[in-house]
């Protein structure tokens, strides 16, 4: 059965090297979607091969409402993105008059089989998946570790299906973005700072699932 692509995606190529699954550069996304649509997409479920730290880059704009109050928006699932160019890219074709944008950093546990890859963040906490170093399940399949992190209430916690690949380890530190408009058609400046999430639940709950893969 053919898979589904999303308008704004194109395909490319995969190299395999020791093992690794490699994404050339230029390649965007063919699969990205939440796991709650996986049915749509003909997500098929397949053993973790390997479990990593990454980074997915969550932008939302705050609109100059009224009285000095500030209303953010952000479009589900385009609003995340796997690289920071991207996000940029999306936010320049997006922009309005009197919109400010923000761009968030936010660590995420890659679970990847041989095809695909779940991206598994939180959003809206400064200890991103905290509430999950609870448990010790163990998680062998793609879609176990989909129900495993279900969100614990809405706009927190978020799983997104990939290509196994797409996205790379995290490099460090996270940041955080905030646009600076100069009005017409130039392009937004942004200024960065140091994320404010905690990089060490996510980081511990990687060391447990890899570790349960030695048992």
């Amino acid at each position: 059965m053919a898979r589904h692509r999303a308008p704004w995606q194109s395909s490319g190529r995969r190299l395999f090297i020791a093992g690794l699954i490699v994404v050339h550069h230029h390649r965007s996304l063919d699969r990205w979607f939440p796991f709650e649509q996986r049915e749509q997409w003909d997500f098929e479920d397949e053993p973790v091969v390997s479990c990593y730290l990454g980074k997915l880059f969550h932008f939302w704009r705050g609109r100059n409402a009224y009285h000095g109050r500030w209303s953010s928006t952000y479009p589900w699932p385009e609003s995340f993105c796997g690289d920071l160019g991207s996000a940029k890219g999306r936010i320049e074709e997006s922009r309005a008059q009197g919109s400010q944008w923000r761009i968030t950093e936010l660590p995420a546990i890659v679970l990847s089989g041989m095809d695909e890859s779940l991206i598994v963040t939180e959003i809206n906490s400064d200890q991103p998946l905290s509430l999950f170093l609870r448990s010790r399940r163990q998680l062998r399949t793609l879609e176990e570790a989909g129900h495993h992190f279900g969100p614990h209430r809405p706009d927190t916690v978020v799983r997104i299906v990939c290509d196994s690949g797409v996205l790379l380890p995290a490099g460090l530190p996270f940041r955080a973005h905030s646009s600076v408009s100069h009005g017409g058609n130039v392009p937004l400046e942004w200024r960065e700072s140091l994320s404010g999430s905690s990089l060490d639940p996510t980081l511990r709950l990687v060391a447990r699932i890899n570790k349960s893969f030695q048992r």
